[in-house]
């Protein structure tokens, strides 16, 4: 199967958010899915991370006052979903990506 996690706010020194969402890409792996995680960055970017997952940064402004984080529109998720297709759609965030929940399902 093929699953897509989506997280705004996932940075690289988050807490919580991350690991959460890092130890649920590891486990989908290690079943044997195929794993992407999208998440903002500075620029775009595509890492296998050693659990498997392919991690792609999308470019993203910084969100001021909130010690370094990042948030993607959904435009460009959404885009990147379409070459994606993914079987499973997992979004860590109901605010900044709530569309993406109307896009998963006219997916399906």
């Amino acid at each position: 199967m093929r699953v897509v996690q989506v997280a705004n706010f996932y940075g690289p020194r988050s807490g919580g958010l991350r690991t959460a969402v890092d130890r649920l890409g590891s486990e989908y792996c290690a079943r044997g899915h195929q794993v992407f995680l999208i998440v903002p960055g500075a620029r775009a970017t595509h890492t296998r991370l050693g659990t498997g997952v392919v991690r792609i940064t999308l470019p993203a402004k910084l969100i001021p006052f909130t010690g370094g984080y990042r948030a993607v529109l959904p435009g460009p998720v959404r885009a990147l979903l379409e070459t994606l297709r993914p079987d499973a759609l997992e979004v860590s965030d109901r605010l900044t990506l709530r569309s993406l929940g109307r896009w998963g399902a006219t997916a399906a």
